[in-house]
């Protein structure tokens, strides 16, 4: 998302995954914690009133659903973590992909590596 967001290499490749959710061909779902993520991104963005208004935009959008980390979710991440040498926080994405049944969409080849031999990966360059 934060790809997206600040226009980084690659983002009209999730731009096209947005639109497919816009459709209704594609599914979003992400954790709570990547508005904090994006968040934090836009920090960076260089005018403020331009960043408060694209996170005020990503707050009200509506084809994302977000999912708070449960016990379920943090447990199963803790362990992917853990035989994987992947931070918890990295794990928690692919741990609510694998409790969804869903495919996972990053561009972090490390996560993707990781979550390969758990769900069905779409990386994003």
């Amino acid at each position: 998302m934060v790809k997206y967001l600040l226009h980084e290499e690659g983002w009209e490749e999730v731009k096209a995954i947005f639109n497919d959710a816009v459709d209704g061909s594609f599914e979003l779902h992400s954790l709570d914690l990547i508005l904090k993520e994006a968040g934090s991104a836009l920090q960076r963005y260089g005018s403020r009133e331009t960043a408060l208004k694209i996170y005020r935009k990503l707050l009200t959008q509506t084809i994302i659903s977000y999912h708070r980390q449960d016990a379920q979710i943090l447990e199963e991440a803790f362990d992917i973590a853990l035989q994987n040498g992947l931070s918890i926080y990295d794990a928690a994405y692919i741990a609510l992909a694998k409790g969804l049944g869903a495919e996972f969409v990053t561009s972090d080849k490390k996560q993707a590596d990781v979550a390969k031999s758990v769900v069905k990966v779409r990386e994003v360059r």
